[in-house]
């Protein structure tokens, strides 16, 4: 049932799901990182960061790295969140490359976020050598092209992309980089010269859900309020 109430968004009710399942095991990882995650979402960092740190306590390796990285974005330390989604990304699972997939992904959307888009390009192709046709590394290539003014590519991805999910956040980026192919402003980014000097903010992703796929095509956390893709936990 939390799960289900955090894939709808609907966030007091998943947390009060959760605080029952934490009076039989209030030890239980996977419900003390959901906690942390549907607390973050809920714009409590405080409470999100004390849920967290139990987690470290039993459960101190990829799944809290990945927490803590996020963290760090959210305290506004875009450097410091990427190497510790470097160190989270040597403890990735292996033998579960959605997992590698999705964290190359956050580190690639990181370097966007701050102009650097060689290293962008490179942690999205990793993601998608891990993961062949991984949503959100199509997603965010996509929108890297679009920046590099690469717009015939940029249409192509975003084409195939709407075609497996006819999200309206994709058909408007979609519409936006034909607008700036044909030198016309769009509402985010104006010209398209401003298109190529001013990336959108971080894409950084709190998996909370549980329930899709590491290739959902849902959205996600407040934290990337722009396409985002549905993810899992544990």
């Amino acid at each position: 049932m939390a799960e289900a109430s955090i894939a709808l968004h609907r966030f007091k009710e998943a947390l009060a799901f959760l605080e029952e399942l934490q009076k039989v095991n209030p030890q239980d990882p996977g419900y003390l990182g959901l906690r942390g995650d549907v607390l973050l979402n809920m714009g409590d960092v405080a409470g999100a960061r004390k849920s967290y740190a139990e987690l470290k306590k039993v459960h101190d390796s990829y799944f809290y790295l990945t927490r803590d990285a996020g963290l760090k974005y959210v305290d506004g330390k875009t450097q410091d969140a990427i190497e510790a989604f470097k160190d989270a990304l040597e403890e990735a699972p292996a033998s579960i490359p959605a997992e590698l997939a999705w964290c190359n992904v956050q580190i690639g959307g990181l370097y966007f976020s701050i102009g650097d888009f060689e290293n962008a390009q490179k942690f999205y192709t990793d993601a998608l050598d891990a993961q062949p046709n991984y949503f959100a590394a199509l997603d965010r290539t996509a929108e890297l092209k679009a920046a590099r003014g690469e717009f015939d590519a940029a249409i192509a991805l975003y084409t195939k992309l709407v075609e497996r999910a006819p999200r309206a956040d994709l058909f408007q980026a979609l519409g936006e980089v034909y607008a700036a192919a044909a030198g016309l402003p769009t509402p985010r980014h104006g010209t398209p010269k401003r298109w190529k000097a001013t990336p959108k903010p971080p894409p950084l992703e709190t998996r909370i859900t549980t329930t899709t796929s590491r290739d959902s095509t849902a959205t996600s956390s407040p934290i990337r309020p722009k396409r985002s893709s549905g993810e899992e936990r544990f």
